[in-house]
């Protein structure tokens, strides 16, 4: 590198540190500019089926098949942006989550098109322990998009829709006051999420769980764990595309 090309570096290192409160993601644009991937934490499995593959040993039940019964998430209704759900090793693992710990009340704040919806409605199905499934999307069209979708798996049954923002106070009025398994996939702004967490806590049921996407990739959702690091046990695992999922649960 030359001393001007190194020089402008620098400079441009300066006005970030001395302009920006946040600099993930100017620092990250830096050094992807000479060709360096940031996204490079990724894994094909996930901490259930990786746990179990360590120790040899057999789960207590059999979760649904999930790829089987729900196909690929491409064919999900608008198939067009099927590139916005979660990872397979993320629908699967909340999917196998939901089964094993029997999760009655899940409230799943940002539905999209209804994909990770899918896996928890099966899986409270194969269950056979009742309960219901609370999906929130602020966009009506994703809305009733993941309405229809499973609807047509016949999943839709036991499945409340409810359009709006995760804060609002009519969509708070409107969820369970005791869940025990919350699924984040909304803004991931730092704020947002921070809210989240804060107001939804307090409405898990003993044991229950927060799962929070794209914690590796969002500095927002990062940034908001971090803050609240004290209060949970809490897991982190990498995804596919590198996007993360982080599993929190109340300390005892």
């Amino acid at each position: 590198m030359s001393l001007t090309a190194n020089l402008r570096q620098r400079l441009q290192l300066l006005r970030i540190a001395c302009t920006q409160r946040y600099i993930w993601k100017d620092l990250t644009a830096l050094v992807q500019s000479h060709g360096f991937e940031l996204r490079d934490i990724r894994a094909n499995t996930h901490p259930l089926r990786f746990a179990r593959d360590l120790a040899g040993a057999a789960p207590l039940a059999s979760p649904p098949d999930f790829a089987s019964t729900l196909g690929d998430g491409a064919v999900f209704e608008l198939a067009p942006t099927h590139a916005w759900n979660s990872e397979p090793s993320v629908s699967e693992f909340l999917g196998e989550l939901a089964f094993h710990t029997r999760a009655r009340t899940i409230v799943e704040l940002g539905c999209y098109v209804g994909w990770t919806s899918a896996h928890f409605a099966l899986a409270q199905r194969a269950a056979g322990a009742g309960g219901r499934l609370w999906c929130l999307d602020s966009d009506e069209r994703f809305l009733s998009a993941a309405r229809r979708n499973l609807a047509r798996l016949q999943l839709a049954e036991a499945t409340t829709f409810v359009q709006g923002l995760s804060l609002d106070a009519a969509v708070l009025a409107t969820l369970p006051q005791e869940i025990d398994l919350l699924f984040i996939d909304t803004s991931h702004e730092y704020q947002p999420t921070l809210d989240e967490i804060a107001t939804y806590a307090p409405r898990l049921a003993p044991g229950g769980f927060i799962l929070l996407h794209d914690t590796i990739s969002q500095d927002g959702c990062r940034r908001a764990l971090r803050d609240r690091w004290a209060d949970f046990a809490t897991l982190t695992f990498a995804t596919e595309f590198g996007n993360g999922l982080t599993v929190l649960r109340r300390k005892s």
